[in-house]
C-alpha cells in the first residue's frame, strides 16, 4: 500500500500551522498580560484568601510583581496548600502538572523518534512541516518506517496509563490521611450519614437506631426530616431579603466611592496652582472617617437603590432597598422564631441524619445499611453538610430519582442522534468537491 504524493501534501500545511501558531500565541500573550494586569489591580478575586478569611487560616501573600509569584505558588508545600485552600485545590494544582508532564513526554518521544524516522535518508520533494509527517513516506520500500509510529503510540498510551494511575493512588492514600486527620474527624460531618428514601417502618428515631445498632461505637444522635413547608417559605423570603439587601448595599459603596473620587478629583484641580506655589500637603484632601453622614453626604437619599414591592418587581410601591430590607429581615426573624417555638413534628419526609459515635461507625454504616425491599434506603451520603443538600429535592423518593436518572440519559442520547444528522450534511457540503472527483 503506498500513499498519492499529491493527496498527502494537501493533508498538511506548513503556512496553515504557522498561520495557526502566530494567531494562538498573539492571543495567549493578550490572555496572559490581561491577567497580570487584573492580577495587580483585583486582588479581592484573584487573592481573597491572603485577606478575607481569618489569620490562622489565611494563605500567604504572594510576591507583588509579573511574575514573582510564579516560583514562590511552585515552591509551596504540599501540607500549606491543603490547609489553607482545601484538599480540591491541591489536586487541581496537581492535575495541572500531570498535563504538564504528559505533554513533555510526548513532545520529547515525537521530537526524538518520529521526526527522524520520518525525515532522515529519504529523498522527497516535500518542503516544510510535510517532511517530517507520515506523509513523507510514500515510497513502497519505506512503510515499515509506520511501525515506529506504532511503538511510539503504544509507548505514549502506557505513559498516560501509568501517570493517571500514579495519581489516583496518590489521590486514594491522600484522601484518607485527610478523612483521619485530627482537624477532620472533630467535625460532626465526618461521622454524619444522609439516608434517604426510608420506609415508614422506621419512621421514628427509636427504630433508625434499632435498626443502625450494628455500627461500631453505635449511634449519636438521629435527625429525622420533617415537613415544615411554612418555615422553609419564611426562610426562602429572609434569604431573598438578605440578598437583595447585599446587593443596595454594595450599589451604594460603588456610588460613594465614585462620588469621593470625583470630589477628590476637583479639590486637586482647584489647588493646583496653590500647590505648586506653596506646600502641597496643606491642600491635601484628608480622607474622613466612614459615617452615616459621610454617606449621605456621598449618596443622598433620592440616589439610593429602590425596588416595587410587587409582583417580579413591576408592581406595587416603590420603596428604598435598604431600608425595607433591614426592616423585612427583622420581621422575617421575628416569625421564624416564634414559628419554631410553634412547630410540632411534622409528616416524616422519608430522610434523616444521622450521626455515628465513631467515624469508623459512619463509613460502615454508609456501606452496609440495606433494607429487603427495592428502592428502599437506596442511596447513602457521607460527609453530608447542611450547606452541600439541596433541601427541596431531599424528600424525592428512589423511584422519582431513577426515573430521572433513566430520563436525563435518554435525552442525551436523543440529541446525540438529532445532532449526527445536521453534522453529517455539513461534513457531506465541506467535502462535496472531492465527492464529485470521485464520483466522475
Amino acid at each position: 500500500m503506498s500513499i498519492d504524493p499529491r493527496k498527502a501534501s494537501q493533508s498538511n500545511s506548513t503556512t496553515a500551522f504557522l498561520t495557526s501558531l502566530a494567531v494562538n500565541a498573539a492571543l495567549l500573550a493578550v490572555e496572559v498580560g490581561i491577567f497580570l494586569i487584573l492580577k495587580q489591580r483585583l486582588w479581592r478575586i484573584y487573592t481573597p484568601r491572603a485577606y478575607l478569611p481569618p489569620p490562622e487560616k489565611r494563605a500567604d501573600q504572594l510576591p507583588e510583581g509579573p511574575w514573582k509569584w510564579l516560583p514562590t505558588l511552585l515552591k509551596s508545600p504540599p501540607e500549606d496548600i491543603i490547609r489553607k485552600n482545601g484538599l480540591d485545590a491541591y489536586m487541581f494544582l496537581r492535575f495541572i502538572k500531570l498535563l504538564v508532564i504528559i505533554f513533555l513526554v510526548f513532545t520529547i518521544l515525537t521530537f526524538a523518534v518520529i521526526v527522524p524516522v520520518d525525515a532522515a535518508g529519504i529523498s522527497s520533494p516535500l518542503e516544510g512541516l510535510e517532511r517530517i509527517s507520515w506523509t513523507n513516506l510514500v515510497d513502497p520500500r519505506e512503510q515499515g518506517r509506520f511501525s515506529a509510529h506504532i511503538i511510539v503510540v503504544y509507548i505514549l498510551t502506557a505513559v498516560v496509563l501509568y501517570m493517571i494511575y500514579r495519581e489516583l493512588k496518590y489521590f486514594v492514600h491522600l484522601r484518607h490521611e485527610f478523612l483521619l486527620s485530627k482537624s477532620h474527624t472533630k467535625l460532626p460531618q465526618s461521622r454524619t450519614v444522609l439516608v434517604t428514601a426510608i420506609p415508614d417502618e422506621l419512621s421514628t428515631e427509636h427504630d433508625l437506631r434499632t435498626f443502625a445498632s450494628f455500627v461500631p461505637g453505635g449511634v449519636d444522635k438521629v435527625w429525622m426530616y420533617r415537613d415544615s413547608r411554612e418555615l422553609n417559605e419564611l426562610f426562602e423570603q429572609r434569604q431573598e431579603a438578605c440578598q437583595k439587601l447585599e446587593t443596595a448595599a454594595s450599589a451604594i459603596l460603588v456610588q460613594a466611592t465614585a462620588a469621593w473620587r470625583k470630589k477628590v478629583k476637583l479639590h486637586n484641580k482647584s489647588h493646583r496652582k496653590r500647590k505648586d506655589e506653596e506646600n502641597a500637603e496643606a491642600f491635601e484632601l484628608v480622607k474622613p472617617e466612614p459615617t452615616l453622614d459621610l454617606l449621605n453626604e456621598l449618596v443622598p437619599l433620592a440616589q439610593r437603590p429602590r425596588h416595587r414591592t410587587g409582583a417580579l418587581g413591576l408592581v406595587g410601591s416603590k420603596v428604598e432597598t435598604i431600608e425595607w430590607c433591614k426592616n423585612e429581615i427583622a420581621r422575617l426573624n421575628e416569625t421564624i422564631k416564634e414559628k419554631r417555638k410553634e412547630q410540632v413534628e411534622g409528616k416524616f419526609m422519608g430522610s434523616a441524619f444521622i450521626r455515628c459515635n465513631l467515624q469508623m461507625g459512619a463509613h460502615i454504616l454508609s456501606q452496609c445499611l440495606s433494607y429487603h425491599e427495592p428502592m428502599k434506603m437506596y442511596d447513602k451520603w457521607l460527609e453530608a453538610h447542611p450547606k452541600d443538600i439541596v433541601w427541596t429535592n431531599l424528600d424525592d423518593g428512589a423511584l422519582e430519582m431513577k426515573s430521572r436518572y433513566i430520563i436525563s440519559w435518554a435525552v442525551t442520547f436523543g440529541l446525540i442522534i438529532v445532532w449526527a444528522f445536521p453534522v453529517t450534511f455539513i461534513g457531506t457540503l465541506s467535502n462535496l468537491s472531492e465527492l464529485c472527483t470521485e464520483v466522475k
